[in-house]
This record gives C-alpha cells, structure tokens and sequence, in this order.
C-alpha cells in the first residue's frame, strides 16, 4: 500500500477464457507479485467471514483511465478446485480487498502474503524446474499454468461446503505481525458437551486434565451425520479422512504383566509399549508370553518401526524369534540389569494403566472379563490427553507432530449403544442393542467401533466393527441420565452454537436439556400445521434485541471487525413483496410461458399471469420455482423453445429434465387409463380397424391360394386330468357334483371349495364391508377380482385354491422378490448331518402364502363360494394366492419367525439359517423353499413345534428319505450319507410314458454318430416344439439334481430349441429315455 492509501493491482489479458474453467468454477485466482501489498478478491468468488473496519482501499487496474474503485478490507474463503483430488478445498484469505464488480472473474493473490504466513510458494512452472504450487501443513497444491499465468480455479463455497470440506489459512490475519509464523493448531469449541460427559468418554480423567485436552486439541466433528438419521444408510466412502495416519521414531520400552484375571477371548497377560519421549501407550493382550514377538510385529506395523527397543531379561524378549525380528528391522535392543525390573521405565506405566483400568471398571460396571478391551481403551485416552510433563500437550501431539482430534471420543467403555444392522430383514428393525468396546482402528474409517452384541433370548454375544453407532443414554451430563432403550425417542443430539438462543426458547416447559417432546402420529395436515407454527415461534422469538445480541456474539469472535449483516434496500424489498403478493393471490393464475432468458447461467422464465378482472401481468421467475407449480408447462416449453446442449450428447440440464417429465407424464396418463377403463374408444375403434384389416388379408389370401389361413392354435387350459374333467368355474363344478349324484364323486368339488374356504376364514384373511364401502384409489386400494382354481393332485385328491387377479395389479413400488435354497446347499447340509450324527426333520407349511400379511391394499367382490356373504365387499389382510408380493411376504413372515428363534442367515445362501447348538459344539440348521422346511440338529423335534405354533405343518417326517427331488439315505455304520434322483427320474419317466406311449431304455444319452448341428429333416410345428422344449427344461433338472451325464447330450440339442427339427427330437427322445 502507497502512503496515499492506493494500491495497484494488474489485470490479466485473457486469450480463451474457456480453456481453463468450467461451469462450476466460473472464476480463477491468479497468482502474481506485481499486484500490490495486498491480494484482491472478488466478490462473486468468495464467502465474506467479517469486514476488518480498516480504512478502505483505492484500487486502479493498469491501464485504467477512470476514477479510482473503494473496496473494502475483509477476510474471506474460496472454494478451490485443486487438479489430482476427489474433493476441492477451502481457502481463508485474510485482509484482502473485496472488489464487488458482477463482470470481473479474475481475483489477484500476492506471494509475498503466503511467504510472511509460513506458505512456501513456488511459481516457477514444472517444464522449467519448479513445482508450482503452494505448501500448506505439509499438504502441496499445485497451480494451473495456462502458458501465460498461474492460478486456482475458484468458486463461491455453499453453506453445505463450510461444513463438510477442509479448510487452509493462505494468509495472516494480524497487519502488525508481518513475520508471524502461520498457526498450527485450529480449536474448535466444545462447550455443548458438559464437562462431567467429557470425564466419562476419557476414562474418568480429573476436570482439570481434561480442560487442559480440550484446549490442546481439535473437534472439527461436533455430531457425525448417522446421529441425525432415523433410517441410517451406509456410506461407501470415507466422509472424514483426515483422523487416520500415524508415525512412529523413537527409544520404545516394552514389558509384559499378567492380570489377575483371564480375558473372554482367553487372553492371560498383556504386552505393553510405551515411548520413551512422546510417553505414548500401546497395549496388545496375549495368550500366552511367547507371543508377544507378534506385538513388536504388529506396533511396528501400526506405528512405525522403533529405532531402540528397551526391555528387561526376560527370556521371550530376548529369544531368537524377538532378536531375528529386531536384526531385520535394524532396531536396536537394550536391556536392564539382571535382577533389575525396576530400571525399566514401562513399570511405573504399567500400574497406571491398571488403574485406569481399576476405575474404568467401578464406574462403568465392566464385567473384569473384558478387561483387554479396557486396556486398549485406556491406551488411546491416555495418548489423546494432556501431560503435565509434555507441557500440557497430548502424547499424540508429541508423537505425530500434529494437534490430534478428539471428534471419535463420543462413547466409554461398556456404554449402551444402537448399533446398525444391514442384514437385517424387514419388517425386522435394522437398529440393534449392543455396547460400545473400543476403536476399530485398523478398519473403515476413524468412527469406526468396536461394539459388543446383546442379544435376546439364547443367541450368543459376538464382537463386531460398526461405524453407524448411537448412544442409547439420554438427559446426558445431567442427575437424570437413564438408558433409554425406545428408539422412537429422541437421543442426545449436539446443536449449532449459532441456534442456542433459539432453541433455548422453543424448549417446552418441563423438559431437560438435550431431551426433545414426545409427538404424537398426526395425519399429513397435522404435521404442516405444527411445522407452520414451530416457523412462527421461531420467527417471534428472534427480536431486535436478539440480533444486537448476535451481533455482540459476532463481534466478541471478531474482535475489532464490523460484522455483516443483510441488508435489502427498501425499493427492492418493495418489489421482492409485490411480485410474491402477485404469485401468491388466488384470483391471478398461471397463463403461459411467453419468453425464456438467462442470467448468469440460470434459466429465467417469463410467465404471463391473468388477474381477476383479465388483466395480465408479465413476471419474471426463476425456472427452478417455476417447474415447482406448473412442471408440465415447463417441461413442454424447454423442449419447444430452450437450446440447451452443455453436455457432449447434445442433451444439457434444462433438456434432460424437460424429457424425464414428459416421460413421467405419459407413463401415469396411461396408467389412469388402465386404471379407470378409461380410452375405451379409441381402443374399440382401433380393435374394429384391426378386423377389417384382418378380414381384407383373409380374402386376399383366398382369392390367390384358393383356401383360408390357418388359425393359430388357441391357449387353453387342461379340459382333464387323470380322465377327470376339471371344472373351469365354480358354477361349472357345482354343475358336475348334480350330475354326478348317486356316483363316487358326487360332492367332491363341492367338499374341496368348501374345506379352502373353510382354511381361510381360520387365517382370517379377509375383513368384510358392505356393498355401499368405498375404496379410494387414491389411498392406495387396488381392486383385483378373485377366481376359484381347480386341480386333481397326483394321489386323486380334489383340490380348490381361491386366487386373486395379480395381473391387474400395479407392484411397481413393491419387492416381489423372493429366494429360494439353492439345491447344491441342501446336499452340503445333509453331508454336515451325516458328519455330525444330526438328525434331520422336513415339514410343509399348510396355506403358506395366506399365513403372511398382505403387502398391498387389495379388494374385492365376494363371490358364491363365499355363501351368504355373496356380493359383500372384502379387503384382504393376508396375503392369497396370486398377489405378485405374497412369496415375499411370507419369506420376510417366516424370516422374523426364525429371527427370534435365534437363527440367522448364513452368507452363502440367504435361505440356510444358522445358530449356536446349546447340545453340543456346532450348529443347528433350518432350510427353507418356499413352505417345505427342513430342520438339521440334535434335537430337532423342538424347532419343529416353535415352528408349529406359528404355522399349521403337515407331513412331517423324520429322518426323510426323500425331499426336493433328492433320494437321502444313511448308509449303516457309517458318516456318510447317499444323495440320488432315483425316485425323481422314475417320476419323469412315468409321466413321459403316460403322455407318449412306452419308451425303450439305451445305454448311452448320445451316441457318437449323433450330429444335430447336421440335421436337414423338417421342422417341428408348434405342438412338437413345445413338447421338445418340454423334454429339455425336465432334463436341465435332472443335471442339476445330480445326472451329470446327460450335461453333455442337452447341452448340444438346447441350441436349437427355438426351431428343432424331426431327427432332432427323435435324439431327445432317446436321451430322455437314458
């Protein structure tokens, strides 16, 4: 800066101001050393932090003949996107002259800045030897180098930026320090959290000791994002990467010392290293002594390699496993006197820790079994807190070289925690109960726990790694903390220091702290009517008084700064109200879209309004409100009228979404006409044309062949079945029973309607309303009318199933997925009972489907099968047969049975369920398919009736011989069991020969003159091509089940299954003879 108060910065002739900048990063900040004594910023490339209240600035670009520009001094941050990372960077420039002109888009940034700060800055290019870039607490950001400057590419940060990106100070912030070394550590304040919470999550470390770790150490993460979600997610990326790297040189002491108790996981003693300068802790339980070779491994891994070891005499640490390691790492050992414990100085270490550990244990009610996990835990609260000897620095701090972060201290040992589940099955909650054990630090990211498992009811304890953790303590730091174990209230949450005073006030009375009231369930209204009022109580609350407060809150974090506040002149604001009132009266409506423009890159629509007395008003509205209240209008505009082709398909943003819409119109158009039988018109005129048209080829046909065409083959259902006609309808088989009087079958059809309806009104499905009920669409309802199935069953049985119309059922927003065992799985199974002397039990669940609640809002008409009720309304409550859902409902029915059995899925095949054997050292087993269950245990009678007083089974059996297309047998004297198709194949075969005469048995599935690709013979019609088909999907099985010597045979002949030929099927005929 001149004595006159004028500084001079230069502006840059820009040759193609599109070579180096994108859409999103519309401006740039070029470096350059004859810009001045401070940097210039614009204003539309920054966020303003405070206004300094320094004398403003006159600033003349070079070549500039007009009068001099005023800019005031403040400090700022830029969003920078930096060439080689996933994530841009903030960067806080202090002191700078802020320059509010809308076309400029270049800033200006003085080295000489960066280097009095502590920023090494290299402006020489790569290709002439220079590295080109800035170096910022050991991180290096290069510039972009364009032939003619060097510059980042900057943008306005977001509010969502401040929050989630890394921020770096470029410049001082102080005018009379003009050498200050850049500042090192950044704190961040934790006042939210009481003190007495803070000793908890630190081991019960004194008040004092625990100020002072405050004061040494950064809290950049107040409240991670999954304490905020109901419905937690999974992340796959790692949101706080900066919490994970570790170093280690320096002399390490080491001991060994036994506790008085063995751990869980059988661990007898414990090895121990502490360093010599940073006093750092690491503990690594053992099982045995001899192990603790592994522990030097596993710290040299984690921390680094230690230059001195230091040890007593102990044989295990001086053997030749320990020596060899030290020899290959080249680090040095030291050992004590003979007889001399006591000179080692990890001793006096040793008996802190077990203190640490003892009161850890009597504050926290920890079972002494788990006294490793309190080891471990102690070690990383010691290396974060503050010691007296390192000058109240933290053992980390001294270590690494950086301010450590306590943002993972959220919990203490044995705290009761929720814990997320991903495997979790609906309607199962995917929280689960457990309790917080330690840092999982070598696994996913630095919120990584170590949690403990409580499980209800026999199921064992397991220790897992979970990131996605929420304390189940609520009144935290107050007389009333109590474990709240109801996850629909609300938790202890950490707010913005910025709401306090708000939310100070909108606390009801007779509520604590951190507790938030009990809602009831409101309907849709309900909740926009409290939303409305909670708004207006927050807009009451914030008086003038309480702005001059914020601004004294403001000015005591600034100091000597004049804060910003946002100020609309009194014409704009004017203006802003009138065109909310226009938009806002219920007498103007939306006309049209007239005109379209943009401004600084944004689409703004002109809209055409019509008052009450036709008079028109032309408004200018931004296009992202505007699709809000007329989407479809919007949509057919862009498409008409706005060239957008940002992208390289031609197709840009406005495009894109214009298409979607359509797209998402069309679609539900056309749904509504399905939906209400609507179009019946156009649908009979366009069924009538096809007639015509139809008619006119037949007659033309006719007049040049002499003959009709033949009609393709109607699909129709079996008319019979094992020489019984199989009625089409109910009506049709009360038919058959009258004429069937006086004959064995009389009644028969009448008894099977009669026992399914009888099995359904015992599940209760349906729920009964009179005719005059109305289902409304828009609730959900879905109408699907409901037909009565007959079939003969293979032992002569006649059967009736009441199905529902799925086809006209919409199941978009439904899973209708639902698996089933996998065949190869049932084999392992029987070989795991076989090697295990388990014994097996299979069941069949009666009425499967109609056992499971109904995923969807489905009703109907009763028909004569429900007698009296005939004509009467019904809604289904389960889930019938026919539903494209009811497999699934039932899956996930059964799945929570088996849940709080105690069993769960097994990784391999979602539906082989698993648990702990309380008989002996192994597993019990369930699979299931469909609603054939098969039971794998010692015991597995017991299983069999949980089961059966949930479900109505049938045909159980024990020890089966037979289940899924499988023959089981146990050979005698012997582990091993023996697995065949037998019973199968003579069942194919059987069904073949009553469908198409006798077959001869051959030797061989294909000989080896057989070349099917050879065949020039006729091709199949239509009935012979689905037989041969038939034959290949039937054969398909039996390689599946276990005859693998057909693979070959099918293989070569399921190629031609679109268009076999005569001697094709002549050749399956001789392989499914095999």
């Amino acid at each position: 800066m001149t004595p006159t108060g004028k500084s001079y910065c230069r502006r840059h002739v820009r040759q193609d101001p599109t070579m180096c900048r994108s859409t999103e990063y519309p401006n740039i900040l070029v470096i350059d050393s004859g810009g001045g004594k401070q940097a210039t910023i614009t204003k539309r490339s920054c966020q303003v932090l405070s206004i300094t209240g320094e004398q403003p600035v006159e600033i003349i670009g070079y070549g500039s003949t007009g009068p001099p520009r005023v800019c005031e001094v403040a400090n700022v941050v830029l969003k920078a996107h930096i060439p080689g990372r996933d994530h841009p960077v903030l960067f806080v420039m202090n002191r700078v002259c802020l320059l509010d002109d809308p076309e400029e888009n270049e800033s200006l940034a003085i080295p000489f800045n960066f280097w009095s700060h502590g920023v090494r800055c290299c402006m020489r290019p790569p290709e002439y030897g220079g590295s080109c870039g800035i170096h910022v607490e050991n991180e290096f950001f290069p510039f972009q180098w364009d032939k003619e400057k060097v510059y980042f590419n900057v943008a306005k940060p977001t509010e969502d930026d401040l929050l989630s990106l890394e921020w770096f100070e470029l410049t001082s912030p102080h005018p009379d320090l003009a050498n200050r070394v850049r500042r090192k550590r950044s704190t961040t304040s934790v006042s939210d959290i009481p003190i007495e919470e803070w000793r908890k999550r630190m081991a019960m470390l004194p008040a004092d000791v625990v100020n002072k770790t405050l004061k040494s150490t950064t809290h950049f993460y107040l409240t991670p994002e999954m304490e905020n979600r109901q419905d937690p997610r999974r992340e796959l990326m790692s949101h706080r990467p900066g919490l994970r790297w570790k170093r280690r040189n320096e002399v390490v002491g080491t001991d060994t010392f036994f506790p008085s108790v063995n751990s869980a996981q059988g661990h007898t003693c414990s090895q121990m290293f502490v360093g010599q300068q940073s006093l750092r802790w690491d503990v690594f339980p053992l099982k045995k002594e001899t192990y603790n070779f592994q522990a030097l491994q596993d710290i040299s891994r984690n921390e680094g390699v230690p230059n001195v070891i230091r040890s007593d005499n102990a044989q295990s640490e001086t053997d030749c496993e320990w020596t060899e390691y030290c020899r290959q790492q080249c680090i040095q050992q030291q050992t004590t006197l003979p007889n001399s414990p006591w000179m080692n100085f990890t001793e006096r270490h040793i008996g802190s820790l077990g203190s640490m550990v003892r009161n850890c244990h009597r504050a926290f009610k920890v079972p002494h079994k788990y006294h490793n996990w309190t080891q471990r835990w102690c070690c990383d609260v010691h290396n974060i807190a503050a010691n007296r000897k390192l000058g109240w620095r933290s053992p980390n701090e001294v270590h690494h070289g950086y301010t450590p972060d306590i943002s993972t201290f959220r919990f203490h040992i044995w705290e009761p925690i929720w814990y997320f589940e991903k495997r979790a099955k609906a309607p199962i909650d995917s929280w689960k109960k457990g309790r917080w054990m330690g840092f999982a630090h070598q696994c996913g990211d630095a919120f990584t726990y170590w949690i403990r498992t409580e499980k209800e009811g026999n199921g064992q304890d397991v220790f897992l790694k979970r990131r996605i953790v929420k304390t189940r303590r609520k009144n935290i730091g107050l007389p009333t903390e109590y474990v709240n174990d109801n996850l629909t209230s609300s938790t202890f949450m950490l707010l913005d220091r910025n709401f306090e005073q708000i939310s100070d006030q909108l606390t009801p009375d007779g509520l604590e702290s951190g507790e938030l009231e009990t809602i009831p369930e409101h309907s849709q209204l309900e909740d926009e009517s409290i939303h409305e009022s909670v708004e207006a109580q927050v807009d009451e609350s914030i008086t003038d008084q309480d702005n001059v407060q914020m601004g004294e809150d403001l000015e005591a974090l600034y100091p000597g700064e004049q804060p910003i506040l946002d100020e609309i002149l009194n014409d704009d604001l004017t203006d802003m109200y009138n065109q909310f009132q226009i938009e806002d009266d219920p007498d103007d409506r939306f006309d049209k879209i007239v005109d379209h423009k943009f401004t600084n890159g944004s689409l703004v629509m002109i809209a055409r309004y019509i008052g009450e007395s036709d008079t028109e008003q032309l408004l200018e509205v931004p296009f992202e409100s505007l699709k809000k209240d007329v989407p479809l209008e919007c949509a057919k505009y862009i498409q008409r009228y706005v060239l957008d082709t940002s992208n390289k398909r031609g197709l840009g943003t406005y495009t894109t979404w214009a298409k979607k819409v359509l797209t998402q119109h069309s679609r539900a158009v056309r749904r509504l006409h399905r939906a209400y039988n609507t179009g019946r018109t156009i649908r009979t005129q366009l069924s009538r044309r096809a007639k015509m048209n139809r008619r006119a080829s037949n007659l033309a046909f006719e007049a040049v062949h002499g003959s009709k065409q033949k009609a393709s083959p109607k699909k129709t259902r079996p008319t019979e079945k094992q020489g019984i006609t199989i009625p089409r309808n109910i009506r049709h088989a009360l038919l058959m029973d009258k004429n069937a009087i006086g004959t064995d079958t009389e009644g028969k059809w009448a008894a099977a309607i009669a026992k399914e309806m009888d099995g359904l009104e015992r599940l209760r499905v349906f729920d009964f309303h009179p005719p005059s009920k109305r289902f409304e669409r828009s609730n959900g309802w879905q109408f699907a009318p409901m037909h009565m199935i007959f079939d003969i069953k293979a032992d002569g049985r006649y059967k009736a199933r009441l199905c529902v119309g799925g086809n006209v059922l919409d199941c978009e927003n439904h899973v209708t997925y639902s698996s089933t065992i996998k065949d190869i799985t049932i084999r392992l199974l029987m070989v795991v009972a076989a090697q295990n002397n388990l014994s097996t039990m299979t069941t069949d669940i009666a009425n499967a489907f109609c056992t499971a609640p109904s995923l969807e809002q489905i009703w109907s008409t009763a028909g004569p099968e429900f007698g009296s009720r005939e004509g009467a309304k019904v809604s289904l409550k389960r889930a019938l047969y026919g539903t494209r859902t009811a497999s699934r409902a039932f899956h996930e029915f059964l799945g929570a049975l088996l849940l709080r059995m105690g069993f769960q899925p097994s990784r391999a095949d979602q539906d082989l369920w698993w648990r702990k054997s309380d008989e002996y050292d192994g597993y019990d087993y369930i699979a299931t398919h469909v609603d054939d269950v098969i039971c794998v245990s010692k015991d597995p009678s017991k299983f069999v009736a949980e089961i059966e007083q949930e479900f109505q089974l049938r045909d159980t059996t024990e020890n089966p011989t037979y289940y899924l297309g499988n023959d089981l047998k146990r050979l005698p004297k012997s582990n091993y069991m023996h697995v065949s198709t037998t019973t199968y194949t003579k069942e194919v075969l059987r069904k073949y020969q009553s469908d198409f005469g006798e077959v001869r048995k051959r030797n061989v599935p294909m000989t080896h003159s057989s070349h099917p690709e050879l065949d020039t013979s006729a091709l199949l019609d239509e009935a012979g091509i689905k037989h041969f088909q038939r034959i290949i999907g039937t054969c398909q099985w039996l390689i599946v089940s276990g005859r693998f010597d057909l693979c070959y045979a099918i293989t070569s002949l399921s190629r031609f299954s679109s268009g076999p030929r005569e001697n094709q099927m002549d050749m399956m005929r001789i392989d499914g003879q095999r």
